[in-house]
Parts: C-alpha cells; structure tokens; sequence
C-alpha cells in the first residue's frame, strides 16, 4: 500500500472520528477539493484571557501523513499567535523529531486549546500580548468569516453542551489520555528548543508542510475537563525538569588524568631554542670554510710542482 493511499485512509478515519464523536470545544473538516486542507474553530480555554473567544484556522497535512506532521496557521486575530503565518510548536512541522504518528486532527486540536496560555517566548509565529489586549479580541472573533468556509466562527462550531452526570466518568478517561498526550507535548516544548525568528515565512492560502517520523494509528475522544488536568500534568513536569537540572548541578564533574606522551627525538629537535640551532649552523659553515681552504692549497701544491717540471 503506497503513503498516499494510508494518509488518504487515515485522513478518512479522522474525519468519521470527530463526525461519530463531535465536542463542543472545536470542530474541523477538510476542504471538499482537498483533503489534506482542513479547517477547524475552536474555543478559548476557560479561565483565560481567551475565554468566549472562537478561533479560526487550518492544518496543513503533508503527503505523507501520518508519518510527518502538519503545518498550523491561524486566521483569526488572537493575540497568541500571529495571522496566515506557519507557527512553531512541538505538534508542527516545525519539530519533526517530537511528532508521533498515532497522534491525529483531535489530538491537535486538543493541543491547541492548552498552548494558548503558555507563553510566546520567541518562537516563530508566537505572540505575547497583554490579557486586555486579548480580551478584546474575543467578541470580534465570534463575528469572524472564513473566505472558504463561507460561515462564522460562531456557526461552525456546535453549541456548548449541559453537563450530564452520567457521562462524567467516560468524559474524564478522555480527558485523562489527552492531559497525557499533552503533557508530553508541552514537555517536548520545555526541553527542546523553539524555531526562534521569522524565517518561518508567511504562507499563502495553498500553503505546504513537512517532517518526519514513524508509523502509528488514530486518536479518539472528546472532553472539555482536559485542559486543567493537562496544565496539572504540565506542572509535574516542570517540576521532574527543575529536579533534574538540580542533581545535575550538584553533582561534581568526574575527574579525567591523560597520561603525557612520550617526546620524541623529531619533537625535542623541533622544540629546541633558536639560539641551538644558529650555534650549529655557524659550525657547519665554518667547517666548509675550512674544507675549501684545504682543497685549494692541494691544488695549489700540485699545480707548482707540474711548473717546476717543466722549468
């Protein structure tokens, strides 16, 4: 079976996914031209300066998904993350290495939602704007239009649902896989190192994506109780990081001997002052001096006694 045809059959497992189990906290659907285009809306998180904000956007699966990740860009102004740019987070193309193939569109969106009180700190496509500042963008993103979708933001996304007591205990086993998944993801954010800059460029409506990675299956479930637990599990580890770091920092260095090479004779007579080697030069030119002088007067002797032959 060619990637094509699996990333074409996962694309569709996603898409009956979230149509079998929709949540009230995002929705997201391919564009009908191309399945590797979605569109999605989500919610602020609660107790946020995004709280009653609805946000537009679109991931852009590559080719061979699920093996890569996709690229991420948002439409709507939110104040966290910049417009129509690619933005750099441990679930983009940006982080091949941190990508996972059985993570799918649910698993994304979830994530979403949790990095959207985390902190810009230089990444591409990330912003840190005031709370008031993002508070004031929350009705203005109810009233936004997508150009494709044709819709609101306010008529893509389902209606928030009543609490049902029956359904607390299947709602929190969800919520406590993708606080998991999460808290995995914001770990891979806390450890490694940002794309910082804005070399990512900004991308068109057709925009591309790529990455690598590994084999894996789909996502499931749904819940909107995820995001406290997954800001728990967040915590814990910043904490396990920080320990970490300490007992690195406390333990001392293990001391390494190199025993000295032996020098050779080449090294000593590289390494013998100047003032040697102009004292042995003077000595072989004398000696050639002397050697001349010693040559001329033997000829000088043989070449008398042929004249005095001949007188």
């Amino acid at each position: 079976m060619s990637r094509s045809s699996i990333s074409v059959k996962r694309i569709y497992a996603d898409m009956k996914e979230l149509r079998t189990d929709p949540s009230d906290q995002y929705s997201a659907q391919p564009r009908e031209d191309d399945l590797f285009d979605w569109h999605f809306t989500l919610r602020g998180p609660i107790g946020t300066s995004f709280e009653g904000g609805l946000y537009h956007g679109r991931i852009l699966l590559p080719t061979d998904y699920p093996f890569k990740p996709p690229n991420i860009i948002f439409l709507t102004q939110n104040g966290r993350f910049e417009l129509r740019k690619k933005i750099c987070l441990s679930i983009s193309a940006y982080h091949p290495e941190t990508w996972q193939p059985a993570w799918g569109i649910r698993t994304i969106l979830e994530a979403l939602i949790s990095f959207f009180p985390t902190k810009g700190e230089g990444a591409v496509g990330a912003l840190d704007w005031t709370s008031d500042e993002r508070k004031r963008l929350v009705l203005p993103s109810q009233e936004f239009c997508c150009s494709v979708c044709k819709e609101k933001n306010k008529d893509l996304i389902p209606k928030l649902k009543k609490k049902d007591d029956s359904k607390k205990t299947t709602t929190k086993k969800k919520s406590t896989k993708f606080a998991d998944q999460i808290s995995q993801m914001h770990m891979h954010a806390a450890t490694g190192k940002l794309a910082v800059g804005s070399n990512g460029g900004e991308s068109s409506e057709n925009g591309g994506s790529g990455g690598s990675g590994s084999t894996g299956g789909g996502s499931g479930g749904s819940g909107s109780n995820g995001g406290n637990e997954t800001t728990n599990g967040t915590k814990k580890t910043e904490t396990a990081l920080r320990q970490r770091q300490q007992t690195r920092t406390t333990q001392p260095p293990a001391a390494t001997t190199t025993p000295a090479a032996p020098r050779t004779t080449m090294q000593q007579q590289q390494q013998q002052p100047p003032a040697v080697v102009e004292r042995n030069s003077s000595t072989l030119l004398y000696l050639a001096i002397l050697l001349g002088c010693g040559v001329m007067f033997l000829l000088y002797r043989k070449i008398s006694r042929k004249i005095g032959r001949v007188d």
